[in-house]
């Protein structure tokens, strides 16, 4: 790796933290100066690129750096240069939102508090939050491991910064259940008759009758295979069409988060996210807008009806979701137990082409 003057100072952490932003230090902004000094950890790491959001004079929206990996993975990092208290929850919050807000895969609270030996430089509300939200806390500890992994890439594992892209595939079809009938036993031979002539007699239309009724149990056999044979491909049809629905809901609040329709594509007609998402999308993002939709409980089937190519299913919900927007407050629009019925197609797969309700 390339010599690095301007680092080479700051090979230990805690004396750049202490003497370079104490207070006896004259900077005017002490902030700009830690957020720079993060940017340029960053920028060392091969292969990733950083972008600051803001100063002073220009908000950052609760972001101050977006950190890209060279997978492609946005970590939203806000950083708090704090001396007289630590971080607590509404910081772990403000994070959060601006993850949605900037389009990020995960964020990042980082801090530059001191703390003695053993203790966190977060509040036990932030650290409560964090790991509810999934919000990844940093302290100096985490950045002394991020000045290393330049030149120790399995450091990364350590900050969990090695993430790869999520590919989310249609489930696969089920496989086809091959049904073998048991073999039917040999009727016994009936005993030798004497040979009696007599004259031939017409047959009469009751003869096969008679003949179904004295093997009864071949056509009992071949009924109760029937009755298997359908109930197996119903359940396997509806198995697929509540997987579809499932797969449905996770690509549907991902594009209220994110803004992104891309993954409706694998569960939904294109006609349904044209006519149903993709407007109400597009005014959001033209709003600087995000749908914040978080899971309150998992979705249950009420009914599932599923008719050769096509299916109903009626799905029960609980889902609280925020209106965040760059210039206003944060707005909570539903927090409630909801129905909602879907009308799915077989196209190939099965595809979502409708829906009604609450």
């Amino acid at each position: 790796m390339a010599h690095d003057a301007l680092l080479e100072i700051f090979e230990d952490i805690d004396v750049f933290l202490d003497e370079w932003l104490s207070p006896n230090f004259k900077f005017a902004k002490k902030g700009e100066l830690f957020e720079r000094f993060v940017e340029k950890l960053f920028k060392r790491l091969p292969g990733w690129t950083v972008k600051r959001q803001g100063d002073s004079s220009n908000p950052d929206q609760g972001s101050d750096l977006i950190a890209i990996s060279p997978h492609g993975i946005r970590y939203i990092v806000q950083l708090k240069h704090y001396t007289a208290a630590k971080p607590s929850g509404p910081d772990v919050s403000h994070t959060y939102s601006a993850m949605a807000l900037h389009g990020g895969h995960h964020c990042i609270l980082c801090t530059s508090f001191k703390v003695e030996s053993g203790g966190s430089p977060f509040t036990k509300d932030a650290q409560d939050r964090a790991r509810q939200l999934g919000v990844k806390l940093w302290g100096r500890d985490e950045l002394a491991l991020l000045y290393r992994a330049a030149e120790q890439p399995y450091l990364l594992r350590e900050l969990e910064l090695d993430h790869r892209p999520v590919v989310v595939e249609a489930p696969p079809p089920p496989k086809p259940i091959k049904v073998e009938p048991e073999p039917l036993p040999k009727p016994e031979a009936p005993p030798a008759q004497p040979v009696v002539t007599a004259e031939p007699t017409p047959a009469t239309s009751s003869s096969w009758l008679l003949e179904l009724v004295r093997h009864w149990w071949v056509l009992l056999l071949v009924v109760v295979g029937l009755l298997l044979a359908q109930y197996l491909l119903f359940s396997l049809s509806h198995r697929a069409v509540r997987q579809t629905l499932l797969g449905f809901d996770q690509a549907y609040r991902y594009a209220l988060n994110t803004n992104d329709t891309s993954r409706l594509r694998t569960f939904a007609t294109d006609d349904f996210i044209r006519t149903r998402v993709q407007l109400f999308v597009d005014r959001r993002r033209k709003d600087g807008c995000v749908l914040l939709t978080q899971e309150q409980e998992a979705p249950k089937f009420v009914r599932v009806w599923v008719d050769r190519g096509t299916a109903v299913g009626l799905v029960k919900k609980n889902w609280k979701q925020t209106l965040v927007c760059r210039e206003r407050e944060n707005r909570v629009v539903l927090d409630k137990d909801f129905e909602i019925t879907y009308r799915l197609a077989k196209q190939g797969g099965w595809k979502v082409v409708e829906s009604s309700g609450n």
